[in-house]
């Protein structure tokens, strides 16, 4: 969660906190009642709502780094064979079309890399009798589209948990926007009851303060005389 929000609903479970200590004070106004156990709920709603959160995407990121140089080595030495072949036997059209290194591959696109390597492996299909000599065989063509296949796959992974974070933090923007309504409401509850409940009043200013949970909050060193 972002440090804003996070601020916002430790805020938010303070207030909470203080009202389930002062219940005769707050039952004792239905709006009042009401308005703390939709506070109470929707707090329910973020705790639900950060369980279900997508996890990190730095496990994923890596998985896929590692899926995109498996593939890129793969592609590059069946292309080296390719391009071997077709320099012998003067076929440019095959030459042309196998004209990739690794790096050239590092540099595609997410999208265009498991595209153009999958086209080199149909290439190595085609021409697998006659590429046996030059160190091509099933398995190597066959390893090829494995690691096509792994590489969608981790590439599938991550966009799954991007998108899937971009959902739960418009989430719970949502609920902030709903927290906000609340502690409007009982803002101005409170402050009705300033002069008969002063002690609990200023225990609710005090639970209202956003605090950045993000900082560490020490003593200041003293100064020497």
């Amino acid at each position: 969660m972002r440090g804003k929000l996070e601020n916002y609903f430790s805020m938010l479970r303070s207030v909470d906190g203080l009202l389930k200590l002062n219940t005769v004070i707050v039952d004792a106004v239905a709006a009042f009642k009401r308005a703390a156990l939709e506070l109470s709920n929707l707090l329910t709603e973020v705790s639900e709502l950060e369980t279900t959160r997508p996890s990190t995407t730095t496990g994923k990121t890596e998985k896929k780094r590692n899926a995109k140089y498996a593939l890129c080595e793969a592609g590059a030495n069946v292309c080296a064979a390719i391009r071997v072949y077709a320099e012998e036997t003067e076929k440019k059209d095959l030459l042309a079309e196998a004209m990739y290194t690794e790096s050239d591959f590092k540099r595609m696109r997410d999208t265009e890399l498991p595209d153009k390597v999958g086209a080199v492996k149909n290439l190595a299909e085609a021409n697998k009798t006659d590429l046996a000599d030059y160190g091509v065989d099933q398995a190597e063509i066959d390893n090829l589209a494995t690691l096509i296949t792994a590489y969608n796959s981790a590439m599938a992974e991550k966009d799954d948990i991007v998108a899937g974070s971009i959902y739960s933090t418009q989430a719970l923007e949502g609920l902030e926007e709903r927290g906000r309504k609340i502690i409007n409401r009982l803002d101005l509850l409170v402050e009705r009851l300033q002069t008969t409940q002063s002690e609990f009043c200023g225990k609710y200013l005090t639970a209202r303060r956003i605090i950045d949970v993000g900082v560490r909050h020490e003593k200041p060193e003293p100064t020497n005389p």
